[in-house]
């Protein structure tokens, strides 16, 4: 079911700060029954977990789909009798974690269709994330327990190799969410190594493993795009979102406002999405490297968490999972070009339904 909705705020609230006029368009991209969760975008397509499928109290039966903002068509990815988790999409390609025989890593090819194994090793596989022909993931092999820390790993289409990442010494912290992210040669994880989680980075090109964050606190949550990486961190107290600049060296405070901030996604355009509780329930909030400009998303009464952003045509795409139908639903907002006035270039409004194009002319 789809649908769309312009708006400047949506059911703006009290806030730490006054939010600046931003030019967007929001939609709803998928308000089918029960949740659709953990949406991740590439371009103009999106994937999440669903469970229209579920039979009563079944909770084996979460499948994966995608929708493609320029065709404007939905399209079923993976659906079976077990369930498919956490999808994430680079380009052409949709990895996801499937339970079958305990936690494994599949793939599929958007031109080619159908479905290849990438890791179905003994123990748990969990929360891939992909750039291009590379998958990294956390994985429980060598393990006493699943639930004990884990390695990363990574798997390589193009040349047809899975290769171990982190050091011997180096362990994720627990199994609940990604703790690993990549960008191009550059892999960064959240490791406990020195007795708390902190952040690390390997780099497939010169083979070197270096420390980004080691603050006596919690950093977690960590993603990259080119040389920036940032993170959720409690140094403060409750998380707040930092960045590390890998071509200057300086690490930065993004927002340590109110509340909690969390779960950060970036863009190769510098623009950081998050989500953020200060004004009592999340709503997301995004930041603008380029100009130093924070501004207010989606601010709404119901939950909006697990943002995720790219760039589409002089756009960014921002998606995140909502609860404002009383169930998990994927929502899309469009910051149109010169919004932040970050350079982008002017493009069309997006719409993702053709039964109101009329309307808005």
């Amino acid at each position: 079911m789809h649908g769309i909705l312009l708006a400047m705020v949506i059911n703006p609230k009290q806030s730490c700060v006054t939010p600046p006029p931003i030019d967007k368009i929001e939609s709803a991209v998928c308000t089918e029954s029960h949740d659709q969760m953990y949406p991740s975008i590439s371009e103009s397509r999106i994937v999440w977990q669903d469970d229209r499928n579920l039979e009563a109290y079944d909770d084996y039966n979460v499948d994966i789909y995608m929708y493609d903002v320029a065709t404007r068509q939905e399209t079923s990815v993976c659906i079976k009798e077990y369930s498919q988790y956490a999808p994430v999409i680079s380009g052409e390609r949709i990895v996801w974690v499937e339970y079958g025989n305990g936690l494994d890593i599949y793939a599929s090819e958007l031109a080619g269709g159908g479905e290849t194994p990438i890791c179905t090793v003994s123990q748990d596989q969990a929360y891939p994330v992909i750039s291009g022909d590379r998958v990294v993931w956390n994985d429980a092999r060598g393990s006493v327990f699943s639930g004990d820390f884990r390695k990363v790993y990574l798997y390589d289409f193009a040349a047809g190799q899975e290769t171990p990442i982190s050091a011997d010494s180096a362990t994720l912290y627990n199994t609940n969410t990604a703790h690993v992210a990549i960008s191009g040669d550059r892999i960064v994880w959240t490791d406990t190594r020195n007795g708390n989680p902190d952040i690390y980075m390997y780099d497939l090109a010169t083979g070197e493993e270096t420390p980004i964050c080691t603050d006596a606190d919690f950093q977690d949550h960590p993603q990259i795009s080119g040389d920036w990486i940032v993170w959720a961190d409690a140094r403060n107290g409750e998380l707040d979102i930092y960045m590390y600049d890998l071509s200057t060296g300086e690490e930065t405070p993004v927002c340590t406002s109110f509340g909690r901030q969390d779960l950060p996604a970036i863009s190769s355009g510098g623009q950081i999405v998050w989500e953020d509780s200060r004004n009592g329930n999340y709503d997301i909030y995004m930041y603008d490297i380029p100009t130093g400009q924070e501004v207010p998303i989606c601010i709404d009464f119901a939950e909006q968490r697990e943002p995720d952003i790219s760039e589409w045509e002089g756009n960014a795409l921002i998606v995140w999972q909502d609860y404002r139908n009383g169930n998990y639903d994927i929502y899309l907002c469009s910051l149109l070009a010169g919004a932040t006035g970050s350079g982008w270039e002017r493009g069309k409004p997006l719409i993702l339904n053709k039964s109101i194009a009329g309307a808005l002319k």
